[in-house]
């Protein structure tokens, strides 16, 4: 993402931090192990995506009685991780 705005910077750095902790608790892997599974088709992208989205939206945050983030929130990190993964594939 080739961008030098400090907002969108700030944006795409939290959402590889959620995306980080989804594949931890949802696979118990990291990124370099999600990569090796999709590439051998263990894991498809489309689907782990879907699951990202369904992990957004219940998210609980710490210090907070909202659950789930808001679609534009949602939105960004999904694009993230999707470039994030066209990136690396």
């Amino acid at each position: 993402m080739a961008s030098h705005s400090l907002s969108t910077k700030n944006t795409y750095n939290s959402a590889l931090r959620r995306f980080i902790e989804f594949l931890h608790v949802q696979y118990d892997i990291d990124i370099e192990e999600l990569l090796q599974k999709i590439k051998i088709k263990q894991i498809d992208s489309i689907e782990s995506l879907d699951t990202f989205y369904s992990f957004l939206s219940e998210y609980k945050r710490e210090n907070s009685e909202k659950i789930g983030y808001n679609s534009h929130t949602i939105y960004d990190y999904i694009t993230v991780a999707k470039e994030f993964l066209n990136g690396e594939g």
